[in-house]
């Protein structure tokens, strides 16, 4: 349903550059694009726990001994049971205009270029793309030795935040249509605001044993905090004539008499604000042969849980647009005989009611092998996930608004529940960590390469009608991250990511042992 503000955008766009394509007697006056800025900023767990701190490749091996591992595996606590520690994380809010490395502007230049029935010359609209990382404490753990040889893990990541704003201003268009009798020219121009925020956070509770000399056993709980909010508008003022031998109609979008008998109103509005709380629980075994093989297992349940609060959307179209001809040829996109005379600016309206919304959280069971020698680390890792990253919701639509039946404009109004779900699924993943050390334990340098194995879930997420959106089938996602770790003093590190592809730069952490 949120694929539907898009298609508004990319509507204003096909009304006016794709008009000449319905007939041949169809031209454009004129277009502006206006200005498009783009703001979008990530932070997500997807490339370490923290930075560094005995964490190359993200994986689940024991075979360091930072407080922050106990994020990914609580049985690695055990691993030096008499040193307690504290860690923190920090990165820096960075932002730049991603058109300095892919520039959109040239391409959507040289698609309005392809439309050859302008009659002058077009503005181009100007997009200005800003992508980033959003900033601050991104995590902090600790670990602490009980009585008889427990340990006590806590732990608090910020594991997604999303922020994603957009402003459009100026885009405007005129074109004239001859394709019947009368001729119904067409002004339109449009603005838009549209605004979504969404937030993962987690808080850790583990604890863990060294039953022997070899195995060691952690339980642990998280507990999830999930919230999301968005707000929007997408405003359209303008004007259709038609005028002919035997008739001059002239009417506006939005003109307050006549909305006083009849919908007349393009814009779209959406808001919401939902929020869940959920726990999954993890597992972890770990066993060493001396001081230089180690293996681990986790096992980490999923979950699923509701979200709760306020959602509204309304959205009004044109009955004489079918989004289908966009795409296929059978179909018309702007069928000016289905205008209504008397009423050329109705629009019809939907509504969609918030059913239910559903977030579902993936476990996964990850092995892991580590090699240790005084001057280098070696662990591979492979996570099978089960369950998936999905957001389900189920809505009430009505719909309402005026429809032809032969030479007939008649009421109608119709209600349907429908089901949508958004999301990934992570089927494999495998995991590849290098630490190369420092002789007299000063400094270390780390390598970490990981990839993720993606499937997309996408139902009932449409562009046109009854076809479903398509992005990927399978995605091969490759994490890179590369850093150090220097010993400021005897029992405090500094941690550095240089390198941290696709996702966050700039990472840094602290770690005190007490």
């Amino acid at each position: 349903m949120k694929k539907e503000y898009k298609i508004k955008i990319r509507m204003l766009f096909c009304f006016l550059l794709c008009a000449g394509l319905l007939s041949g007697e169809s031209s454009i006056l004129n277009f502006k694009g206006g200005k498009q800025r783009v703001t979008f900023r990530l932070l997500t767990a997807l490339t370490g726990r923290t930075a560094g701190q005995s964490d190359p490749g993200n994986t689940i091996s024991s075979l360091g001994s930072a407080s922050s591992i106990n994020l990914s595996n609580p049985a690695s606590l055990s691993a030096d049971y008499r040193a307690n520690m504290v860690s923190m994380g920090f990165q820096p809010q960075l932002q730049f205009n991603s058109n300095s490395i892919y520039d959109l502007n040239p391409r959507v230049e040289k698609y309005i270029n392809k439309i050859d029935i302008m009659e002058n010359n077009p503005e181009y609209p100007q997009v200005e793309p800003l992508t980033g990382q959003a900033g601050g404490v991104t995590d902090f753990s600790g670990k602490f030795g009980l009585w008889r040889g427990f340990i006590l893990g806590l732990g608090f990541q910020r594991s997604l935040e999303i922020d994603f704003n957009m402003k459009a201003n100026g885009m405007s268009g005129t074109f004239i249509d001859t394709g019947s009798e009368d001729t119904t020219r067409v002004d339109l121009s449009s603005s838009a605001s549209l605004s979504f925020e969404s937030r993962i956070s987690q808080m850790e509770f583990t604890l863990s044993k060294q039953l022997n000399e070899k195995f060691a056993l952690g339980l642990g709980t998280e507990l999830l905090n999930i919230w999301t909010e968005g707000s929007g508008y997408l405003n359209f003022e303008g004007i259709i004539q038609r005028y002919g031998a035997e008739s001059d109609i002239f009417q506006s979008f939005n003109d307050p008499v006549d909305g006083m008998s009849f919908s007349n109103s393009l814009d779209d509005s959406y808001e919401f604000k939902l929020k869940a709380q959920a726990i999954r629980g993890k597992l972890g075994i770990s066993y060493r042969t001396g001081n230089r093989i180690f293996l681990d297992l986790v096992i980490n349940t999923g979950c699923r849980t509701d979200l709760n609060g306020d959602f509204s959307a309304v959205i009004h179209s044109l009955g004489s647009i079918d989004l289908r001809g966009l795409t296929e040829e059978e179909y018309q996109l702007f069928d000016q005989t289905l205008l209504e005379p008397s009423k050329l600016t109705f629009t019809n309206s939907r509504e969609y009611q918030l059913r239910r919304a559903r977030i579902n959280l993936p476990g996964k069971v990850a092995v892991a092998g580590g090699y240790q020698t005084r001057f280098l680390d070696l662990i591979l890792s492979y996570e099978n996930g089960f369950g998936k990253y999905s957001v389900e919701s189920s809505f009430l639509i009505r719909e309402t608004g005026r429809k032809k039946n032969g030479n007939i404009f008649t009421d109608f109004e119709e209600q349907v529940k429908k089901q949508y779900e958004i999301g990934l699924k992570v089927n494999h993943s495998f995991k590849f960590g290098l630490n190369l050390k420092h002789p007299e334990g000063r400094s270390n340098f780390q390598l970490g390469v990981q990839l993720y194995l993606l499937e997309q879930i996408l139902h009932n997420v449409s562009i046109e009608k009854d076809k479903e959106l398509e992005l990927f089938n399978h995605l091969t996602l490759p994490v890179i991250t590369a850093g150090f770790n220097i010993s400021l003093k005897s029992k405090l590190t500094w941690s550095f990511n240089l390198i941290s592809f696709p996702v966050q730069a700039l990472r840094t952490g602290l770690s005190y042992q007490l």
